[in-house]
């Protein structure tokens, strides 16, 4: 036991707190012209001549603040709703804007507070940019020079953006409601685009109506320039085409939009968010308006790298077709459709998101429930593809349905030239490829993968549970073919198992047609009702009954974790792939594991190991502490501590409690035991059939706990 001063005490806590807390960098941009000029805003400030700078108070509007503004200015803005006030000047915008301007390079930071200008608290300090469902959230528009944004702490919300009714034209296309960066680059970070939505031109006067690009964030990206997105969430956003007399126009991402951009994004959430063709009247077999990208689309040379992706509930709709002979339009990638592209994505989670195809005579194609790939490049490392779910159109006149391929993933060309997926530590369970109903029978297949006229390398990634629904099966998990040219795949150290069915026939797990070709080297069949069809050259391939062994598959937990008796621990014997997907390194045992997962013992994991404790009474104290596992199933937990004066457990006064991951440690402490110092608690946490783990608690008891002023801690 130590006596400190109480004062000297308390600031080192205070200290010590900070430091575990860190801090968060909220300038825009480390480099600043040193002319440039800080602008501040406010909802209660006055747009007038000098407003947010110098000793005058803030400029009421984001906008006014801007037209002011010169290339190299940072603008800094309260807490509050902005709306749109009728100054901006883009006047040769169909949509008028909240905030527009061009040929500037500007930073603008939500955040702050009238009392805090340094600071930006944007979680507290909520900034919201709102289009009030009429206008464009925001416009950064090259037109002769260079136009660029760096922006963060922001809500855009309720904006709207409408194209002409002049058909399928430039003007007749709507992009990017919430923001749109035309020939721009944009940086951002910790925003929200919630609610936005972009249509496309509608008229009775055309065959076919105008596009919409990029429901929450369109980027017409120039050459040459890198976009940044970090910390940005995606919701409920929408980018829907307009209709026509014989066909609606397409819809291009409903949550992001890029062409000839070279973007790179990380910690991005996706939810909820969709694309969808314009309904036509008419038969619209000329040219069915489809929705591609329920959360992302990419066109013309563009450069995506993203990591730490979330994409939940996304969701590609196809229009509807109503005349007598008429076509449903397609729907193409559930949460991103890619073509003639370069998409890399890593550390990502992509569940439950849907592609469908639209109703008509002849019902619309369901490509892709995550990913839909044309023409193009794509990169998976680390990634769970789970739950997702390409459906096609039904037939409204019993014509045929549409064609549904690709529970997961779509790979395709159709002009000829070469074009690859590389797929490592990646999982692919319980996608779904559905044919709709009703209608005759449609073709496709592919409950996890569609490979058509491109090449696949397939690397320590693990297929459970994929299916092909209602039409004739081609692939429950994957389905190769070529038509332009040879389609195929090499398969490499990978699980294949549950793929079970019914059907007679052309119920296999991978599917090779005539022409294309499949290699498998180190691969696990295994409890699939088929294994193979098609010719295969193959080294080390396993045809089992039994399954793999995984901790807890299926829904709710779609946990694929291997468990201690799996079959395919150790199989892997040369593989050289160096970390799993949960980027644990291999080998753990003597040899690599088959599969994305490599299995190692779990380790029991406290929400906080370290606590900060104070107090000025005798009074008992009562914390929690969440108590998880790295991996694995629930495991039975003991705490422990040699601390007397410490009890575990809700009520009592033991040193030992006991618990199950997933639940809360109870630590309460009696300062009447003990005397006024510091002291250093641990608590052990062990189970038999996890490794333990350790807490730490700092325990500060004083006789007095005094308020002082404290440094803001930065966020």
């Amino acid at each position: 036991m130590n006596h400190i001063p109480k004062k000297i005490l308390y600031a080192l806590i205070c200290v010590a707190m900070i430091s575990s807390l860190g801090t968060i960098n909220t300038s825009a941009s480390s480099q600043r012209d040193p002319d440039a000029k800080t602008i501040l805003v406010s909802t209660t400030g006055t747009d007038a001549a000098g407003c947010g700078t110098g000793t005058n108070p803030p400029c009421k509007s984001i906008q006014y603040a801007v037209n002011q503004a010169v290339t190299g200015d940072t603008i800094l803005v309260a807490k509050g709703t902005y709306t749109y006030n009728g100054i901006d000047p883009c006047t040769s915008q169909v949509n008028r804007s909240v905030v527009c301007w061009w040929d500037k390079q500007l930073t603008i930071n939500g955040g702050y507070s009238e009392d805090n200008w340094t600071v930006a608290d944007p979680v507290n300090n909520l900034t919201i940019i709102d289009g009030g469902s009429q206008y464009r959230g925001v416009i950064v528009w090259r037109v002769s020079g260079t136009a660029s944004l760096n922006m963060q702490g922001f809500t855009i919300q309720n904006a709207r953006a409408l194209g002409n009714p002049v058909g399928n034209q430039y003007a007749g296309h709507a992009f990017g409601a919430g923001m749109w960066a035309s020939k721009a680059s944009v940086n951002l970070k910790n925003m929200i685009f919630k609610n936005n939505v972009a249509t496309g031109g509608s008229s009775q006067s055309y065959t076919v109506a105008g596009w919409a690009f990029g429901g929450g964030l369109a980027i017409e990206g120039p050459n040459g320039s890198i976009s940044t997105l970090e910390k940005i969430t995606f919701v409920a956003n929408q980018a829907r085409g307009g209709s026509g007399t014989d066909g609606g126009g397409n819809g291009l991402g409903g949550g992001f939009f890029a062409g000839e951009a070279a973007v790179n994004a990380q910690e991005i959430t996706l939810t909820n968010n969709l694309a969808k063709g314009g309904d036509t009247t008419g038969n619209a077999c000329g040219g069915p308006a489809s929705g591609y990208g329920g959360a992302v689309a990419l066109q013309k040379n563009t450069n995506f790298v993203l990591s730490k992706l979330t994409a939940v509930g996304n969701l590609a709709l196809g229009s509807n077709a109503a005349g007598g002979n008429s076509c449903g339009g397609y729907g193409a990638g559930g949460f991103l459709f890619s073509e003639e592209a370069t998409v890399n994505i890593s550390d990502s989670l992509l569940q439950s998101n849907q592609t469908t195809g639209g109703v008509g005579k002849k019902g619309g194609i369901g490509w892709a429930g995550a990913i839909y790939s044309e023409r193009a490049n794509l990169i998976l490392d680390r990634v769970r593809v789970i739950a997702n779910i390409a459906t096609s159109g039904a037939s409204s006149g019993g014509g045929q349905a549409g064609a549904a391929g690709g529970g997961a993933l779509y790979l395709g060309a159709w002009d000829g030239g070469y074009y690859y997926a590389n797929i490592t530590n990646s999982l692919f369970a319980d996608n779904k490829a559905v044919m709709g109903t009703p209608g005759t029978n449609g073709t496709g297949g592919g409950g996890a993968i569609f490979i058509i006229n491109t090449a696949a390398n397939i690397t320590h990634s693990t297929f459970v549970n994929n299916k092909y629904e209602n039409g004739t099966p081609l692939g429950q998990a994957v389905l190769i073919m070529g038509t332009t040219r040879p389609g195929s795949a090499n398969i490499k150290y990978s699980i294949f198992t549950d793929h079970k069915n019914s059907y007679v026939y052309n119920n296999s797990a991978v599917q090779v047609f005539s022409g294309s070709s499949c290699s498998l080297s180190y691969v696990w069949f295994g409890n699939n009702t088929s294994d193979l069809a098609g010719i295969f050259t193959s080294d080390h391939v396993w045809h089992n009954t039994q399954s793999a062994g995984y901790i807890s598959p299926g829904s709710p937990n779609y946990d694929y974790h291997l468990q201690i008796d799996s079959p395919v621990i150790d199989l892997a014997t040369s593989s050289t792939t160096n970390i799993d997907l949960d980027r644990i390194s291999r080998p753990v045992g003597p040899m690599p594991d088959l599969g994305a997962y490599e299995y190692s013992v779990p380790t029991l994991k406290a929400e906080q190991p370290v606590l900060y404790v104070m107090t000025d009474t005798s009074a008992i104290i009562s914390l929690t502490d969440l108590i998880t596992v790295t991996t694995g199933p629930i495991a039975e937990w003991v705490a422990s501590t040699s601390s007397t004066w410490v009890y575990l457990g809700p009520s009592g006064t033991s040193q030992q409690t006991t618990g199950q991951t997933g639940s809360n440690l109870t630590i309460r402490f009696d300062p009447s035991k003990i005397s006024l110092g510091s002291y250093v608690v641990t608590i052990y946490l062990t189970s038999q059939t996890a490794n333990p783990a350790t807490i730490t608690i700092y325990f500060y008891y004083v006789d007095k706990v005094e308020k002082a002023y404290l440094p803001s801690v930065l966020k």
